[in-house]
């Protein structure tokens, strides 16, 4: 079972987004990330001259904005700078060429000369959303494959009966 289409620079973001938001390291280095503006506030609290409850006060609340605004920019940023690497990597921010095939072995992608095979007993969850088939690979692999490629759901439904069938989880 083999499906040519045209990625867009989202479609290839999306997989190394959800890869970070997988990962507990990615998730300590965004929260360690959002605690250094507090610890530079209360630093500067008992640094700086002045009444302490006031300073530490001011501090509180600036800490509160920081986590906020940190939080709130984040993914944005995050967005942004994996848009960048991708470009870089690829070459262009034009749609390539891609294709997602299915055999016994497992589930491979190829695009712009590179092939990624997902071995089916590595696969350790298959999810379904509104825009994609997900594929989550033990040690940090995921592939999405957007609905869009389909023909139409009974094609779509093919494929993910014929993952299912030789995933061990289902």
């Amino acid at each position: 079972m083999r499906i040519q289409y045209e990625s867009t620079i989202e479609e290839a973001i999306e997989p190394q987004l959800r890869l970070i938001e997988l990962s507990k390291t990615a998730r300590k280095v965004k929260w360690l990330g959002s605690l250094i503006g507090p610890f530079i506030f209360c630093a500067a609290a008992f640094i700086l001259p002045g009444a302490k409850i006031k300073n530490l006060l001011y501090a509180a609340i600036a800490s509160m904005l920081f986590i906020l605004l940190y939080l709130f920019v984040y993914k944005q940023s995050l967005q942004k700078t994996t848009r960048k690497m991708l470009i870089e990597s690829l070459g262009t921010d034009k749609p390539v060429p891609c294709e997602y095939e299915f055999n016994e072995e497992g589930l491979i992608f190829h695009r712009l000369g590179t092939e990624i095979k997902f071995h089916w007993n590595k696969v350790k969850e298959i999810n379904e959303t509104e825009k994609s088939l997900e594929f989550i690979v033990e040690h940090g692999g995921i592939a999405i494959i957007p609905k869009r490629i389909f023909e139409n759901d009974r094609q779509k439904d093919e494929w993910l009966n014929f993952a299912k069938q030789r995933v061990k989880n289902f």
